[in-house]
């Protein structure tokens, strides 16, 4: 275990264990870990996250969940078509 990290619980150096992780990931889009920061890394990150949250920059767009242009003639309750609200910062 390293001060920051679970090393132990998730051996990020070890080859094995890295191919799982990426073949999950193919899988399933997304690879949790948990565990793996310590509570008191994660604790650090978002205080210091907190005090420069002035300087974030923002931003926002409304968009479909594909991210393309709609399609005028289709109606507002397809997939497409309608819209989402995403803020990010």
């Amino acid at each position: 275990m390293t001060p920051h990290f679970d090393t132990e619980r998730h051996p990020i150096t070890d080859d094995a264990y890295v191919a799982r992780c990426r073949s999950r990931l193919a899988h399933d889009g997304a690879l949790v870990l948990p565990g793996f920061a310590q509570a008191e890394t994660i604790e650090r990150i978002v205080a210091e996250a907190a005090m420069r949250e002035a300087e974030a920059f923002y931003a926002g767009t409304t968009h479909n969940v594909y991210l393309t242009p709609s399609n005028p003639a289709l109606p507002l309750t397809t997939p497409s078509t309608a819209r989402s609200k995403a803020v990010k910062g």
